[in-house]
């Protein structure tokens, strides 16, 4: 799942602005990875997926159809989980 956000948010760095459709998968995608991340309820593993999730972010944190506000609403979820 990891993998299939990597690749994609390469390509729109890439080539540029995707479409609306792209950008909803992509979200969905980290969405179900935090989803994931959260049900464990393990810090450790919370902690570690929570800095690779970050710095994915800070990729594409200026991208287009809101993508980058999902992806920080999708982080500060992971980031309550942990309290």
């Amino acid at each position: 799942m990891f993998y299939y956000i990597k690749c994609g948010n390469e390509v729109t760095l890439e080539f540029g602005d995707m479409d609306e459709t792209f950008y909803n998968s992509m979200g969905s995608m980290f969405g179900a990875i935090v989803e994931k991340i959260s049900v464990q309820a393990d810090p450790e593993l919370t902690t570690t997926w929570l800095d690779r999730l970050e710095k994915e972010y800070q990729r594409v944190v200026d991208t287009g159809w809101g993508y980058g506000d999902e992806l920080a609403g999708y982080l500060e979820d992971l980031r309550s989980s942990q309290t």
